[in-house]
């Protein structure tokens, strides 16, 4: 089965215009000495653009030059992309043993209603392939039964 990504809720500022323009919000706010609201946003955002506004306070206050503030907003940005990537891949396994989870719930209820044997142990072998994520139980231990 395969995951939509887009049926759980990631933030992807990346690249749109409301990155953007965040991104000179902060600039404008560090050049001014001013702050900039980002509470609504999200934890990784929250955290990115917090960083990326002190790295401008520091280069607009000259603590920081032009090639450091560079070199650290590239690093932010990429360990901004990471973060978002690990999320991704966590949300993504999150989505498939929900899935797995729900599919062994289907086969545990046609097992308690099942009568007969061999529909009974195709159900509870399904079972414990969704759980253990390993689709080869089942013929396993077919084989060694008809030995």
């Amino acid at each position: 089965m395969e995951i939509k990504i887009e049926d759980y809720q990631l933030t992807q500022l990346k690249d749109t215009d409301e990155y953007k323009e965040l991104q000179q919000q902060c600039y404008t706010a560090a050049r001014n000495g001013t702050t900039v609201e980002l509470a609504q946003l999200p934890a990784p955002e929250y955290k990115y653009f917090s960083e990326l506004y002190l790295i401008y306070k520091g280069f607009t206050n000259g603590q920081i030059g032009e090639e450091d503030a560079k070199k650290k907003e590239r690093e932010l940005y990429n360990e901004y992309c990471q973060n978002d990537r690990d999320r991704i891949t966590h949300t993504t396994n999150i989505a498939f043993w929900n899935n797995n989870i729900r599919l062994a719930s289907t086969s545990l209820n046609a097992l308690l209603k099942e009568t007969d044997e061999k529909k009974a142990l195709d159900f509870a072998l399904d079972i414990v392939e969704k759980l253990l994520n390993n689709t080869i139980i089942k013929k396993t231990v077919y084989e060694k039964l008809k030995r």
